[in-house]
């Protein structure tokens, strides 16, 4: 098997870089930031199931609470819709999840270069993990906090308001996620 380079230790990158180290190839991931970070995300995950983990060898790392079952949307201070998510989700934060998945990585003997950008060309054996940048003509900003004895409604909520959206679940050691988008107004 030849050997493979990652560029981008995310979810997909490092979960790739698992599966593949599992298999006995050569693997290298290159991440631009470094273990363990914040991100301004949603914190959680939802549509993967216990035989997904034990395919991905995956089962004994992930984290397993809090389980996120229901959800509510609100439109200002009205909330418009609760109901029960299509499947269960899991709260976690980045912080936690990229950071184990990052040391499993290298306990299966992965080889992992933080702080390292990519400089090689596309071509076989490379994989781009990296995101999609988002393309906006306004200006937003994305806001995130961790805290705690914060009451919900739901353990998923979507607050909507005009320009902005915020979102707030449970995460684990009973803290709650709050993170969301805010267009900059300029003026």
């Amino acid at each position: 098997m030849k050997p493979v380079s990652i560029v981008g230790g995310g979810l997909a990158g490092l979960t790739l870089g698992i599966v593949l180290r599992r298999q006995g190839a050569e693997v290298t991931i290159h991440e631009a930031g470094r273990y363990p970070r914040h991100r301004v995300c949603g914190e959680f995950v939802c549509g993967i199931s216990d035989p997904m983990l034990e395919a991905a060898s995956l089962k004994d790392i992930w984290p397993r609470e809090p389980r996120l079952k229901d959800s509510a949307w609100w439109l200002g201070n009205q909330m418009k819709m609760k109901r029960p998510l299509p499947g269960t989700a899991l709260g976690v934060s980045r912080h936690k999840l990229d950071n184990a998945l990052a040391r499993h990585f290298q306990d299966l003997g992965g080889r992992l270069l933080t702080e390292s950008r990519f400089a090689g060309d596309p071509g076989e054996g490379i994989v781009f993990a990296t995101g999609k940048k988002a393309r906006s003509s306004g200006r937003w900003i994305g806001l995130k906090v961790h805290v705690r004895d914060y009451p919900l409604d739901a353990d998923l909520e979507m607050h909507l308001g005009k320009g902005a959206y915020f979102g707030a679940s449970k995460i684990e050691d009973g803290q709650v996620n709050v993170c969301g988008l805010a267009r900059i107004h300029s003026g």
